[in-house]
């Protein structure tokens, strides 16, 4: 009888090492979420010399969205002569006329009608990009990083970089 129960309890053990272990596994590999760490973003100020028209930014994230592999990185400048907003590093460019206002840090995008040549999966990512950069009201530079919002909703993630 005892015999019966250690196995019982040994199969009831082994069981729940696998389950947590899985539970472990299928948490560690998600994406972070793209809101971790706002309140302290909000809260400490900016040591970066960056602005945001003389910089090349690198895509890191789009919220709710995991961005696949792709063959080039891809960029966002602002034109600040011509008040434009490009894309680089698609098969398609995702452009358009921008406003800010610096006191404010608020910031309005309007894109323009782009061609849709068939790229997958840059399609993918510049419909989404597109997507989000309309909602756009709001921006923030901080430790080398441009946070894009609308409202407090923090919609993309950009980093400072050189591009390609």
């Amino acid at each position: 009888m005892k015999n019966i129960r250690f196995a019982i309890s040994l199969k009831v053990f082994i069981f729940l090492g696998i389950f947590s272990l899985s539970v472990f596994a299928q948490n560690s590999e998600k994406p972070k979420n793209i809101g971790q760490n706002q309140k302290s973003r909000e809260n400490s100020k900016s040591s970066s010399n960056l602005d945001l028209e003389n910089t090349s930014w690198l895509l890191i994230e789009i919220k709710d969205y995991t961005i696949p592999e792709l063959k080039r990185p891809v960029y966002l400048q602002f034109n600040q002569k011509d008040k434009l907003v490009t894309s680089s590093g698609l098969c398609n460019t995702v452009s358009g006329n921008y406003k800010r206002d610096n006191k404010k840090n608020s910031l309005m995008i309007s894109l323009r009608p782009s061609t849709l040549l068939g790229c997958d999966p840059e399609n993918e990512v510049e419909q989404t990009l597109g997507r989000s950069l309309k909602m756009v009201n709001r921006f923030e530079i901080a430790d080398e990083n441009l946070y894009l919002y609308q409202g407090k909703a923090l919609l993309i993630k950009l980093i400072a970089g050189k591009e390609q």
